[in-house]
């Protein structure tokens, strides 16, 4: 979702449309679609500068199944015994909340969130896309970034979203 969320978000129309196409590319159910769509406007709000408790912030919609649980603040105050990262959309959606709600940079969120076990490497992705964009580039871990493969690739493919 980041790359929508860095190209549309100052078009929440044009971001909703491309966040929901890119869902079912591969995932068509609605949850899946509107997890989709429900984390990219969040992605969008971080890079558009909006306080981590505005983005964190419940939000409205008639979302479906259990992404309208989560979009209300599910996740809000469970233990980590009771968050699942199986991998599920909910499951991933939720945990990557989770801990990007109980940390407070990006390489906590990231290393919370993996750490949790089961589907790690999808729920530590999902979570460093919205910890990222509340952290910003240049509060990144340095030795994570400088280890990159495709570093400049990835630096000038984000530059060329942001562009007009």
């Amino acid at each position: 979702m980041a790359p929508v969320a860095i190209r549309y978000h100052d078009d929440r129309d044009a971001l909703r449309d491309a966040a929901a196409r890119q869902s079912r590319t591969t995932h068509a159910a609605p949850e899946a679609v509107d997890a989709c769509v429900l984390y990219a406007e969040m992605i969008a709000d971080a890079i558009a500068g909006a306080r981590r408790t505005q983005v964190l912030a419940q939000r409205a919609g008639a979302w479906s199944g259990t992404i309208a649980a989560i979009s209300a603040g599910s996740w809000r105050n469970r233990p980590r015994a009771e968050i699942n990262a199986s991998g599920y959309v909910a499951h991933s959606l939720e945990a990557a909340l989770w801990s990007v709600g109980r940390t407070a940079d990006y390489r906590g969120s990231v290393l919370l969130v993996a750490n949790l076990g089961q589907d790690a490497d999808t729920t530590a992705a999902i979570a460093g896309q919205l910890a990222g964009a509340l952290s910003g580039v240049e509060r990144l871990p340095a030795e994570w970034v400088d280890r990159l493969a495709w570093k400049d690739r990835l630096v000038a493919a984000a530059q060329s979203l942001l562009a007009p």
